[in-house]
């Protein structure tokens, strides 16, 4: 009852919360360009350059801080041809304040230590900021200018004149807009501009092949202006054979409020016909109209062979020429597989699948097949779910589940094991839609609440209801769906 008397107290806040939300939320900022000069050298050893970040802070199309109920520049503009005036929230000036960030979401701080003269002057109260007045016109700051004195990235042209440095920022910048009245705050969303390419560890690695990912998982983010294309370089670092992927596109565009389909950032590409057990390095390089930047290197090594699935699995029969290739993770030295099997279906492995002789005969190439250990069939009870099994190398290792479902497939040849898991699916409707009216909001977590004090399973999606993905419905279900609707994330 305790906890159920927390959870209500939770419920009381979630409304609060969603009853006194009704400030206008700022329109959400820009991020349109980076700009870094190449240093300049004096005489006497001293270096001067100019890094900008360029902002538009939450305006229409007059410069004037906008909610975000404004329809866009280009809506203004058709409305303004056709004699028509669009209404749209103003809001005031002295009100609103923004914030940058960088990467990770850390804030900047602004002291007169690392940005000498930035607010001091006109500001003494923002010696150390996370906001900046909106309109402020320091010699810093120009509007929606940010410059940083003295501060690059063009750390190659100082490394060549003896200067030793780090690159300021290491991959993407951001901004959110805060509206504040009477000691309440709304914010816009945070809106980022991507400046070095986000490589991330290799995926979907074969013993001939990786997906190199440096795609963006960030929300609301664009592209460098001036961004032309991505080049990818991959080195053996037994030989120093380099492969240069060039003119890489970017994966994905969206429309602009103008109609041009502009750059998401970020990329995807495979890399193929690599050779088996060896170790690659590779990184990306990003290509703008004057500057190039590039990413973390990143290390992967190929497995020697590919492990096979084997048997009545996608269609398949028990044949040695066919099979579902597992996916190796370089980082953890296994291979795993997601498939859905019907109730009394076996599989088995391989590290090389068979193939025609000029005979008409297989030809097989040992190991064949491998499983678990047993004297034929495995018969995959419950309680061997997710157990380490200990393999054996001989044709009669084949394992049969005993009731059809999804199952997650981890096969580590480093350790000798096969662990089988069933998989919990995503709920297929909206997760958190409890009474199933296509959207998330305080009626379903009174719904939810309702039904684990009493019972009562009138209107309640079961599905929808599993908030946290794990189990039955509990109270850890209402509580991951009290923190959604106060915090917006699950």
């Amino acid at each position: 009852m305790k906890k159920l008397f927390l959870l209500l107290m939770g419920l009381a806040l979630a409304v609060s919360a969603y009853s006194q939300a009704t400030l206008p939320k700022p329109l959400n900022p820009k991020v349109t360009d980076w700009i870094d000069e190449i240093p300049t050298f004096w005489d006497d050893g001293s270096y001067t350059v100019s890094s900008q970040v360029m902002l538009e802070c939450s305006t229409d199309w007059m410069g004037e801080p906008v909610a975000d109920d404004y329809p866009g520049n280009a809506a203004v503009f058709e409305a303004m041809n056709q004699g028509i005036t669009l209404e749209y929230t103003y809001l005031d000036p002295d009100k609103v304040s923004y914030s940058i960030f960088t990467d990770n979401d850390k804030l900047f701080v602004f002291t007169p230590d690392r940005y000498p003269g930035l607010f001091a002057d006109v500001y003494p109260g923002l010696q150390e900021a996370t906001r900046i007045p909106f309109g402020y016109e320091g010699s810093e700051i120009e509007f929606w200018f940010l410059h940083f004195p003295q501060l690059t990235n063009n750390v190659d042209v100082l490394h060549e004149n003896g200067i030793e440095a780090e690159p300021f920022f290491t991959w993407r910048i951001g901004i959110q807009s805060y509206y504040t009245v009477d000691g309440q705050t709304s914010s816009s969303d945070i809106v980022y501009m991507e400046i070095f390419p986000q490589l991330k560890d290799a995926a979907e690695v074969t013993s001939t092949s990786f997906l190199a990912d440096w795609s963006c998982d960030a929300e609301n983010t664009v592209m460098v202006d001036g961004f032309k294309n991505y080049h990818l370089y991959v080195i053996n670092t037994a030989t120093q054979d380099t492969i240069v992927f060039n003119n890489i596109a970017p994966t994905n565009y969206y429309e602009s409020e103008y109609g041009n389909q502009e750059p998401l950032p970020g990329s995807m590409f495979r890399v193929e016909n690599l050779t088996p057990g060896a170790t690659y390095q590779y990184y990306v390089v990003s290509e703008g109209y004057s500057h190039t930047y590039q990413s973390v290197v990143r290390e992967v090594t190929l497995p020697d062979v590919d492990v096979y699935l084997l048997g009545q699995i996608n269609d398949q029969i028990w044949a040695p020429n066919a099979g579902t290739p597992m996916t190796y993770d370089a980082e953890n030295k296994i291979y795993t597989a997601t498939v859905n099997l019907d109730a009394n279906e076996s599989f088995g492995f391989t590290t090389e699948l068979a193939m025609y002789d000029d005979q008409g005969s297989w030809n097989y190439i040992e190991p064949f097949r491998f499983g678990p250990e047993s004297n034929g069939d495995f018969e995959l009870l419950d309680q061997y779910l997710g157990q380490e099994l200990t393999l054996t190398f001989d044709v009669y290792g084949a394992i049969k589940v005993l009731s059809a479902d999804e199952y997650k497939i981890t096969v580590s040849l480093e350790e000798n094991y096969i662990i089988v898991e069933k998989v919990t699916p995503e709920p297929q409707g909206l997760r958190g839609d409890v009474n199933d009216d296509k959207k998330v909001d305080i009626s379903d977590a009174t719904l939810l609440i309702n039904y684990l004090l009493y019972g009562d399973e009138t209107g309640v999606n079961k599905v929808n209801a599993n908030c946290d993905l794990v189990g039955g419905i509990d109270i850890s279900d209402a509580t991951a769906l009290i923190n959604f609707l106060l915090y917006g994330t699950w």
